[in-house]
C-alpha cells in the first residue's frame, strides 16, 4: 500500500507542476492580442465543448455571441476562428504575407535535415531563395533539358 508521505509528495508534485504549465500558458498569450475567448476548463481548453456531430450549430452560436472573430484552446493549441467571409478575406488575401509562414517546429526541421527542408522552414528571405530556384529548375520550360537525362536512367533501369 502507498505510504501517507509518497502520497503528500506525489500530490505536491502534481500541483506544482500544473502551477508552472498554468504560469507558463498565460504568459504566453502576453506577446500579442488574441480575439475574444471562448471560457473553456483548464489544461483542456475547449476540448470538451465542441460536439462530435454538428459542429456547425455550435460555431454560429459561438459567432453570434463573440462576433466576428474568436479563439478557441485545445489542449496546448490555440485557434482563432473567422467567422465572416469579409474578415477571411481581409486577413488571408489582402495580409497574406503576415500570416503566411508555418508554425515553429522547435527540433523537427533541425534534427531532419539542418534546416534546409524547404517544407518545414519558415516564409522569410532564405525560403524565397530556395522557392526561386526550385520553381527555375522544376518548370516546365527545363523540360527539354532533363529529357535526355530522364530517357538515359529510364535506359539503364532495363
Amino acid at each position: 500500500m502507498i505510504s501517507q508521505k509518497a502520497l503528500v509528495v506525489s500530490l505536491v508534485g502534481l500541483a506544482t507542476v500544473l502551477g508552472l504549465w498554468l504560469l507558463r500558458a498565460s504568459r504566453r498569450d502576453k506577446g500579442f492580442k488574441l480575439p475574444p475567448q471562448v471560457p473553456g476548463i483548464p489544461v483542456f481548453g475547449n476540448t470538451f465543448q465542441i460536439p462530435a456531430l454538428q459542429q456547425g450549430p455550435w460555431a454560429k452560436k459561438l459567432a453570434e455571441k463573440y462576433g466576428e472573430m474568436l479563439t478557441c484552446k485545445f489542449g496546448g493549441s490555440t485557434w482563432v476562428f473567422l467567422n465572416f467571409s469579409r474578415v477571411v478575406n481581409d486577413l488571408l488575401e489582402r495580409r497574406a504575407a503576415i500570416y503566411s509562414s508555418r508554425p515553429p517546429f522547435p527540433m523537427t526541421p533541425g534534427i531532419m535535415s539542418g534546416d534546409s527542408r524547404i517544407v518545414l522552414m519558415p516564409y522569410n528571405e532564405r525560403w524565397r531563395m530556395l522557392r526561386k530556384i526550385m520553381h527555375q529548375i522544376l518548370s516546365s520550360r527545363q523540360q527539354d533539358v532533363f529529357n535526355p537525362f530522364q530517357d538515359l536512367e529510364s535506359k539503364n533501369l532495363c
